[in-house]
């Protein structure tokens, strides 16, 4: 059997060197550039070929089309996204100062996407050394704009372009609630789906020594917020999953100055479309009858349709949980866990091919490298970094002797004592 946790430990050093340099130098969605130009220089230094999609990112390409028998090659995509978030990062993790941090300031990876786009690095080079070896083709995709959840359709657009049809599709995602060292390869949802609002509040603009004679879009936001916060208690079933969040208000320039207009945005996350159509239509009808009240009116700049939650495929979960055995060891894996409700695009590969979604523990007390995604105190353990590398290339292989006519082989598990007493 292939030596993948060897494979994957060799390369340590370079999984977290790339981590750190991809870190330090965070860039914003759709600003990726050089970012961009340090996964295709490394690519060219590994004799990698590759194409760049203009708004999209890299594809690499790992395997040609090596043909088994009559049949069709299968296609397997491995995604990871490489952009970053506009948040301040904190020097100092829970617990202690960081090992490396953004040199661009208000602008920082706090979603880990440095760690996924590191470990899918070392593992294309792992899997390309061994390319010869596998029936089908393997894309390594790179994806910019992942915060923006868009620009991941302009990569599939051009796998349609292209005539590549999808077999399959796996990524890996950081978790900090789950310890360090373990790997959830859980059936069914995962990510949730986002429903995002973007509204402008227009009011009467006047002097703040007389609010009699203005009419304030505020006082209608704060009545339209607390409202909101008690949406879900008053139509939305205790048992579904939902959650709200207003995430900027912009307001104002002056103390002694009533404003005529007031915008937020913010999001639902939820897992069922039954419940994202219920919320919509509440959400509408508390935004008519709170704006009617306050003698103010209301623009739509976004509202938007939901995208589709990352469910796992159970075939694809029966071939990931199999691969953490095989290769690396039962006791790395954990295939029961709560679901996330934050979102993901790699929801768009579900639209087109069964998907697997990894989650990668992270979360290490002592590291102090529990903080939440999306936080200023986010960081990654980077000791879990090369057992991510191994899980991509074992998956990857184990996709590839998967029969869908026959299903997932049984043959007993293999791997040397060290792996499985992980």
């Amino acid at each position: 059997m292939i030596p993948v946790m060897e494979a994957a430990k060799a390369e340590r050093d370079f999984v977290i060197k790339t981590r750190r340099m991809l870190h330090e130098c965070a860039e914003l969605s759709g600003r990726e550039f050089e970012t961009v130009r340090f996964i295709k220089k490394t690519l060219e230094e590994w004799s990698i070929p590759y194409t760049e999609i203009e708004d999209g990112g890299i594809v690499a390409f790992l395997t040609g089309k090596k043909e088994k028998g009559n049949r069709r090659v299968r296609t397997l995509v491995l995604r990871a996204d490489v952009d970053a978030l506009p948040i301040v990062e904190n020097e100092y993790n829970l617990v202690r100062k960081r090992d490396c941090i953004s040199q661009n300031r208000g602008v920082m990876h706090a979603c880990g996407h440095d760690a996924h786009t590191a470990v899918l690095l070392s593992a294309s080079r792992i899997l390309f050394g061994m390319r010869e070896a596998i029936n089908g083709r393997i894309l390594a995709v790179f994806e910019r704009g992942e915060e923006r959840l868009g620009l991941l359709a302009n990569i599939i657009a051009w796998f349609e372009r292209e005539g590549i049809r999808l077999d399959g599709a796996h990524a890996i995602h950081v978790r900090p609630d789950l310890p360090s060292g373990k790997i959830a390869v859980l059936q069914g949802p995962v990510f949730a789906s986002p429903l995002v609002f973007d509204i402008t509040l227009k009011g009467t603009s006047g002097h703040g020594s007389r609010p009699d004679l203005a009419n304030s879009p505020l006082d209608c936001f704060v009545h339209f917020y607390n409202a909101l916060k008690s949406l879900r208690e008053r139509y939305i079933s205790p048992f579904e999953l939902l959650t709200t969040n207003i995430g900027v208000v912009n307001y104002g320039t002056l103390s002694n100055v009533i404003s005529s207009e007031l915008r937020f945005n913010g999001s639902a996350r939820l897992y069922h479309e039954e419940t994202a159509t219920k919320f919509a239509a509440e959400l509408d009808n508390l935004l008519e009858h709170i704006t009617a009240a306050f003698h103010c009116a209301y623009q739509k700049n976004k509202f938007g349709a939901p995208l589709h939650p990352v469910i796992n495929e159970k075939a694809m979960v029966r071939i990931g949980q199999k691969a953490v055995r095989r290769y690396l060891g039962g006791g790395f894996l954990v295939d029961t866990y709560e679901p996330m409700m934050c979102s993901d695009d790699f929801a768009f590969f579900g639209k087109v091919c069964p998907i697997l979604m990894v989650h990668l523990g992270i979360g290490n007390p002592e590291k102090g490298t529990g903080g939440e995604l999306h936080s200023d105190t986010f960081d990654v353990d980077e000791d879990a970094l090369p057992l991510g590398v191994a899980e991509t290339a074992a998956f990857t292989l184990q996709f590839f002797e998967y029969a869908p006519e026959t299903g997932v082989p049984e043959e007993p598990d293999e791997g040397n004592t060290e792996a499985r007493d992980g």
